[in-house]
């Protein structure tokens, strides 16, 4: 499948963290953004606000478990939207699905603005070639 015949836009943020109330923050931050996404015409799958509700199901936790369910969305994948919150550089989660995106030579964009809120007013996108997507 060429990059053309994709259609969705994948949004990754880091998520995993000790303290249940930052995850939590992380999901409600990343669902705005998608929302956000959403009414600009893009088809979002976001694997935080799409697994979070379920994960308080007894899913396992970490990214071992978790790579199965968002790799593979990687493959049908037109534009990588990285959320850059607070440890986005250390994720593995996040680090390892920037490494699928930048082996598929997808279009990599930031989301830039009030990161705090993600109040919609104050999102932009920063894009940036594959290449350069760890620097």
């Amino acid at each position: 499948m060429n990059i053309l015949e994709r259609n969705l836009t994948y949004l990754a943020v880091p998520y995993a963290h000790y303290d249940v109330s930052v995850r939590k923050n992380r999901f409600e931050l990343v669902s705005k953004v998608g929302a956000w996404l959403i009414s600009n015409g893009h088809v979002v799958y976001s694997p935080i606000t799409h697994c979070h509700p379920m994960a308080k199901y007894g899913l396992p936790e970490g990214w071992q478990f978790w790579q199965h369910m968002d790799i593979p969305y990687l493959q049908y994948t037109r534009l990588f939207i990285v959320l850059p919150l607070e440890g986005w550089r250390s994720s593995v989660g996040l680090k390892a699905e920037l490494a699928e995106a930048k082996r598929l030579e997808l279009p990599i964009a930031y989301v830039s603005g009030n990161l705090k809120s993600c109040d919609h007013q104050s999102l932009t996108l920063k894009w940036t070639p594959p290449a350069q997507a760890f620097k």
